[in-house]
């Protein structure tokens, strides 16, 4: 069974509705036998990384999962400053570099907006193209790129979603995660 470390970029997961609920299958499916680690980095405290931990926790598994919402077509900083911190030079990328070789790198993402937005004639571009700098990522520490897994619509504001809306957004981060588990297990 592959060894799945999931990398949590949420900066807010109290206030989550589909990214907390992403990671409660998640842990409901690492509870049943599945081997998924999950790392949140928000709770760690991401300035104050131990940056030889997280490393390590990368070696061991075969595949790295970033879970987060969409904020400004890309990852949030805290998550950014992650990867900044962590895949530096002869561990990542470099001379001699292997630290993420081989290891399949799966982009678990939550966007506010409705997937028509993201296209030419919303945004301009898909969700998938604003994520080029994960696949060059991928390029550039040997590890193989999965098709991400997008799902829009993830907008609640409190005192004016209603409770029909947080319903039908359990359902699609219950159903986010079903394809997300697939995806770990292929």
């Amino acid at each position: 069974m592959a060894k799945v470390i999931v990398i949590s970029g949420h900066p807010h997961l109290e206030r989550s509705i589909m990214n907390k609920t992403i990671l409660e299958e998640l842990k409901k499916a690492a509870e049943g036998g599945a081997s998924i680690a999950i790392d949140d980095i928000a709770e760690k405290g991401c300035c104050h990384l131990d940056v030889a931990a997280e490393q390590a926790l990368l070696k061991e598994a075969d595949t790295i999962v970033f879970q987060f919402p969409v904020y400004w077509f890309n990852a949030p900083a805290m998550l950014k400053h992650w990867y900044e911190e962590v895949f530096i030079p002869g561990f990542a990328h470099g001379e001699g570099a292997s630290g993420l070789k081989g290891k399949k790198l799966i982009i678990s993402a939550t966007a506010g907006a409705p997937d028509g937005a993201y296209s030419t004639a919303g945004m301009g571009h898909t969700l998938d193209e604003f994520f080029d700098n994960f696949y060059v990522m991928a390029a550039m520490t040997g590890m193989e790129m999965a098709k991400p897994i997008l799902t829009y619509g993830a907008m609640f504001i409190p005192g004016v979603s209603t409770e029909a809306d947080k319903e039908k957004l359990v359902s699609l981060a219950k159903e986010h995660a079903k394809k997300l588990l697939c995806e770990i297990g292929d």
